[in-house]
This record gives structure tokens, sequence and C-alpha cells, in this order.
């Protein structure tokens, strides 16, 4: 079992990779709990229950390393359009496999939790259960919501835009 920590001992090194965007990162483990060096602008550290480090972190991919990159906001935003190989490290070789397995699951049970402040949203549907559900999807990071109440619907036909005033349930990415 992995956890959390902000308790960190030097050592590992890249072991593996993991396609996701930031915001799946965020909704899974939280904002990031490491502070940001030159090399490594984003990192979320973790132990196993005998007490091995494991790490998922970007390196080398923004302006703090290289003024030619993009900031660490512009970074973020890109992994939520393009999605990005993050960066597994550790020192217990023979556990990274199962570190990215407890990654990609919290990724997917985080997807039934997951709470969206963006404010631009576009009215859709589809079929759940076998019945039509209308909701909406959030057109930054996909989440998905199935209209509760009333609504605030603005635009045309295809291009209709959800205001911040409905309520919604979460549906997930």
């Amino acid at each position: 079992m992995f956890k959390l920590s902000n308790e960190f001992t030097t050592g590992g090194s890249l072991q593996g990779e993991l396609y996701a965007s930031y915001d799946q990162l965020v909704a899974a483990f939280g904002e990031p709990n490491c502070e940001s060096d030159y090399k490594v602008s984003t990192e979320w550290m973790f132990i196993d229950d005998n007490n091995e480090n494991f790490t998922i972190y970007e390196y080398k991919m923004t302006n703090l390393y290289d003024g030619n990159n993009p900031t660490v906001e512009q970074f973020r935003e890109d992994t939520n359009k393009n999605g990005y190989y993050w960066h597994i490290g550790c020192n217990d070789v023979k556990g990274v496999n199962e570190f990215i397995e407890f990654i990609k699951t919290s990724i997917e049970e985080s997807k039934n939790t997951v709470n969206c402040n963006h404010t631009d949203w576009h009215l859709s549907w589809w079929v759940e259960d076998d019945r039509k559900i209308v909701g909406t999807v959030c057109d930054n990071c996909g989440a998905l919501g199935e209209l509760k109440g009333t609504t605030n619907i603005m635009g045309g036909d295809n291009n209709i835009i959800m205001s911040n005033t409905f309520e919604i349930i979460w549906k997930g990415l």
C-alpha cells in the first residue's frame, strides 16, 4: 500500500513512466506535495509499507530549468490538453510496477469523485443504464455532469456555454 508522504529521503531515480494529465493526478492525490526546484517543478512523494520512497514528477520541463521552456503553470495546463509521460522514481525497482498500477487505479477511482471549478461547459447527452442523460461536459478538463435544477444556458446551437450558476451531479472525467 502506498500513501502520500512529506518526508523524503535522498535517493531514487527514474524507473518508469505513466501517461496522465496534471488534473488527473491532482484529482487523485491533491496538489503536488513537494517543493519545486530548478529541475523538478511538479512532484508527488509517496512511501510504501516498507518505507520505500516513490515519486511522480516532471523533469527539466519548465522555465525553472531552462528559460526557453514554458512556465510551471503553462506546463501543467499543456498536460491537461496533451497529456504527459510523468516520471516514476524509486529505489525499489521491484515495486515500480505495483506503484504504477496504484496510480492508475487511483486516477480511475477519482473519476467518480472529481470536482471541477471551471466555468466553460457545453451541453451534451449520453446513454447510461439504457436511459438518455442530458448533461454538461467541461471544455477544460472533460468532467461530466448531469443537469439538476435550473441552468443558465447562453449561446447558439453549436456553441452552448453553461454559466457557473447551474447545479450538477458529478459523473467524473
